[in-house]
Protein backbone atom coordinates (compact mmCIF):
# COMPACT_ATOMS: atom_id res chain seq x y z
CA UNK A 1 0.00 0.00 0.00
CA UNK A 2 1.35 3.40 -0.79
CA UNK A 3 1.17 6.22 1.56
CA UNK A 4 -1.84 9.07 0.66
CA UNK A 5 -0.20 12.54 0.01
CA UNK A 6 -1.55 15.10 1.18
CA UNK A 7 -1.90 18.80 0.34
CA UNK A 8 -1.40 21.25 3.30
CA UNK A 9 -4.02 24.73 2.62
CA UNK A 10 -1.06 26.93 2.96
CA UNK A 11 0.64 25.22 0.27
CA UNK A 12 -2.27 25.22 -1.66
CA UNK A 13 -2.78 29.15 -1.31
CA UNK A 14 1.06 30.07 -2.04
CA UNK A 15 0.81 28.25 -4.96
CA UNK A 16 -2.17 30.29 -6.00
CA UNK A 17 -0.99 33.57 -5.24
CA UNK A 18 2.28 32.44 -6.76
CA UNK A 19 0.66 32.09 -10.16
CA UNK A 20 -1.19 35.09 -9.59
CA UNK A 21 1.64 37.22 -8.92
CA UNK A 22 4.14 35.63 -11.96
CA UNK A 23 0.81 36.31 -14.22
CA UNK A 24 -0.41 39.52 -12.91
CA UNK A 25 3.34 40.96 -13.02
CA UNK A 26 3.80 40.41 -16.57
CA UNK A 27 0.07 41.41 -17.48
CA UNK A 28 1.04 44.26 -15.87
CA UNK A 29 4.40 44.99 -17.12
CA UNK A 30 3.35 44.85 -20.73
CA UNK A 31 0.54 46.89 -20.42
CA UNK A 32 2.93 49.16 -18.74
CA UNK A 33 5.55 49.38 -21.97
CA UNK A 34 2.74 49.46 -24.36
CA UNK A 35 1.60 53.01 -22.65
CA UNK A 36 4.95 54.28 -21.71
CA UNK A 37 6.27 53.60 -25.21
CA UNK A 38 2.99 55.34 -26.73
CA UNK A 39 4.15 58.21 -24.52
CA UNK A 40 7.32 58.24 -24.59
CA UNK A 41 8.35 57.58 -28.36
CA UNK A 42 12.15 57.94 -27.20
CA UNK A 43 12.00 54.91 -24.94
CA UNK A 44 14.44 56.39 -22.20
CA UNK A 45 16.04 54.66 -19.78
CA UNK A 46 13.26 56.62 -17.26
CA UNK A 47 10.51 54.82 -18.95
CA UNK A 48 12.10 51.32 -18.68
CA UNK A 49 13.07 52.17 -14.76
CA UNK A 50 9.52 53.37 -14.04
CA UNK A 51 7.48 50.05 -15.47
CA UNK A 52 9.14 47.30 -13.66
CA UNK A 53 8.68 50.03 -9.93
CA UNK A 54 4.81 50.60 -10.82
CA UNK A 55 4.28 47.04 -11.69
CA UNK A 56 5.84 45.88 -8.85
CA UNK A 57 4.00 48.39 -6.85
CA UNK A 58 0.91 46.95 -7.86
CA UNK A 59 1.24 43.65 -7.21
CA UNK A 60 2.47 44.43 -3.63
CA UNK A 61 -1.02 46.30 -2.81
CA UNK A 62 -2.89 43.70 -4.49
CA UNK A 63 -0.96 40.64 -2.35
CA UNK A 64 -2.71 40.78 1.05
CA UNK A 65 -5.87 41.72 0.05
CA UNK A 66 -5.99 38.89 -2.62
CA UNK A 67 -4.15 36.68 0.11
CA UNK A 68 -7.04 37.20 2.89
CA UNK A 69 -9.82 35.88 0.50
CA UNK A 70 -8.10 32.69 -1.26
CA UNK A 71 -6.99 32.41 2.53
CA UNK A 72 -10.03 32.18 3.57
CA UNK A 73 -11.67 30.41 0.78
CA UNK A 74 -9.31 27.64 0.84
CA UNK A 75 -10.06 27.25 4.87
CA UNK A 76 -13.98 26.69 4.02
CA UNK A 77 -13.67 24.39 1.15
CA UNK A 78 -11.10 22.30 3.35
CA UNK A 79 -12.64 22.72 7.17
CA UNK A 80 -16.19 24.27 6.47
CA UNK A 81 -17.02 27.26 8.30
CA UNK A 82 -15.05 26.53 11.22
CA UNK A 83 -13.44 30.24 11.21
CA UNK A 84 -16.70 31.50 10.61
CA UNK A 85 -18.49 30.93 13.77
CA UNK A 86 -20.63 33.97 13.80
CA UNK A 87 -22.12 33.24 11.05
CA UNK A 88 -23.00 29.39 11.59
CA UNK A 89 -24.36 30.68 15.26
CA UNK A 90 -26.57 33.50 13.37
CA UNK A 91 -28.06 30.60 11.13
CA UNK A 92 -28.28 28.22 13.79
CA UNK A 93 -30.51 30.78 15.66
CA UNK A 94 -32.47 31.62 12.51
CA UNK A 95 -32.93 27.74 12.07
CA UNK A 96 -34.11 27.62 15.40
CA UNK A 97 -36.62 30.74 15.02
CA UNK A 98 -38.38 29.55 12.58
CA UNK A 99 -38.81 25.48 14.16
CA UNK A 100 -42.64 24.80 14.47
CA UNK A 101 -41.92 22.32 16.93
CA UNK A 102 -39.19 22.27 19.93
CA UNK A 103 -38.56 18.83 19.36
CA UNK A 104 -36.96 19.68 15.89
CA UNK A 105 -34.60 22.56 17.94
CA UNK A 106 -31.68 19.77 18.55
CA UNK A 107 -31.95 17.64 15.04
CA UNK A 108 -31.17 21.18 13.93
CA UNK A 109 -28.80 21.82 16.29
CA UNK A 110 -26.55 18.93 15.17
CA UNK A 111 -27.37 19.25 11.38
CA UNK A 112 -25.99 22.69 11.57
CA UNK A 113 -22.64 21.43 13.43
CA UNK A 114 -22.27 18.45 10.64
CA UNK A 115 -22.58 20.83 7.62
CA UNK A 116 -20.84 24.19 9.28
CA UNK A 117 -17.55 21.74 10.29
CA UNK A 118 -17.96 18.93 7.01
CA UNK A 119 -18.33 16.21 10.02
CA UNK A 120 -19.64 13.01 8.77
CA UNK A 121 -21.30 12.40 12.27
CA UNK A 122 -22.69 14.47 14.87
CA UNK A 123 -25.31 13.23 17.60
CA UNK A 124 -26.79 14.44 20.50
CA UNK A 125 -27.31 12.09 23.63
CA UNK A 126 -29.19 12.92 26.58
CA UNK A 127 -29.16 11.57 30.11
CA UNK A 128 -32.38 9.50 31.21
CA UNK A 129 -31.78 8.18 34.73
CA UNK A 130 -28.20 6.78 34.44
CA UNK A 131 -27.89 5.52 30.61
CA UNK A 132 -27.63 8.21 27.86
CA UNK A 133 -30.13 7.92 24.56
CA UNK A 134 -29.50 8.97 21.03
CA UNK A 135 -32.26 11.72 20.53
CA UNK A 136 -30.83 13.65 17.55
CA UNK A 137 -28.34 12.07 14.99
CA UNK A 138 -26.49 12.90 11.30
CA UNK A 139 -24.74 10.72 9.26
CA UNK A 140 -23.01 7.11 10.33
CA UNK A 141 -21.55 6.38 13.60
CA UNK A 142 -18.29 5.75 13.68
CA UNK A 143 -15.42 4.58 16.07
CA UNK A 144 -13.33 6.62 17.59
CA UNK A 145 -15.99 9.40 17.67
CA UNK A 146 -15.29 12.82 19.90
CA UNK A 147 -17.45 12.96 22.66
CA UNK A 148 -18.05 16.43 24.64
CA UNK A 149 -19.95 16.03 27.81
CA UNK A 150 -23.21 18.73 27.66
CA UNK A 151 -23.35 20.27 31.40
CA UNK A 152 -25.70 22.43 32.68
CA UNK A 153 -25.72 24.05 36.41
CA UNK A 154 -22.78 21.70 36.92
CA UNK A 155 -24.32 18.72 36.29
CA UNK A 156 -23.77 16.37 32.95
CA UNK A 157 -27.19 16.14 30.86
CA UNK A 158 -25.90 14.51 27.93
CA UNK A 159 -23.36 14.68 25.35
CA UNK A 160 -22.27 15.82 21.83
CA UNK A 161 -20.93 13.25 19.67
CA UNK A 162 -18.63 14.10 16.87
CA UNK A 163 -16.75 12.13 14.03
CA UNK A 164 -13.21 12.90 12.72
CA UNK A 165 -13.41 13.63 9.28
CA UNK A 166 -10.84 11.00 7.41
CA UNK A 167 -6.75 12.06 6.95
CA UNK A 168 -7.73 12.18 3.54
CA UNK A 169 -10.22 15.04 3.53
Amino acid sequence: MGQETRISPSCLVYSVLTVFIVAGYSLVVSGLNVAFTRLNPLNDDYGRFLVPLIATSLIVMAFQPLHNRLQRGVNRLMYGERDESYHVLTRLGQSLESAIEPASALPLTVDTIAHALKLPYVAIMLRQQETFKTVAAYGTYQEGSVRIPLIDAGQVIGELIAAERTPSE
